[in-house]
């Protein structure tokens, strides 16, 4: 049976960056990967290789940086007023920050310089301009609908 739209799949996979850093990893039994097929929950590419994939099936991927997070965009780097961030002894270059929008929503940003008026931060994910490696191994189909 192959994947088609609406169906669950159920996937083990480690990630990996090109110096064999693993940066993420769901590849516990007990604890499987489970996303709804062609519904934009993972990273298109990502879902693109499971797609003739069979239950059981094995497969190594790289993922170019334009197929991934992309490329770092410049204008996501942002300096913000000191006086806007609590004063926490935590923040320093490098660190990374959880900002709140104003509808609740948090997105990620490392502290890439400080100076005593301002805190300049890089917006862009974490992983943008990296290739990313993966090792997959489709578990499992839960069909939508009948054949």
């Amino acid at each position: 049976m192959s994947i088609k739209k609406g169906d669950k799949v159920r996937i083990e996979y480690v990630g990996w960056l090109e110096d064999g850093t693993v940066f993420d990893r769901a590849d516990d039994p007990d604890e499987p990967f489970i996303f709804t097929f062609g519904t934009g929950e993972v990273i298109p590419a990502f879902e693109e290789s499971l797609k003739d994939m069979k239950a059981g099936e094995e497969k190594d991927i790289v993922l170019e940086p334009e197929d991934a997070y992309g490329d770092p965009d410049p204008n996501l780097i942002r300096s913000v007023p000191r006086s806007q961030f609590p004063p926490e002894p935590g923040v320093e270059e490098g660190s990374m920050v959880l900002l709140t929008l104003p509808e609740g929503e948090e997105i990620p940003a490392v502290v890439c310089g400080m100076d005593e008026e301002s805190i300049v931060l890089d917006l862009n994910h974490p992983l943008s301009g990296m290739k990313l490696r993966f090792k997959l191994t489709l578990k499992e189909i839960i069909s939508s609908k009948k054949d």
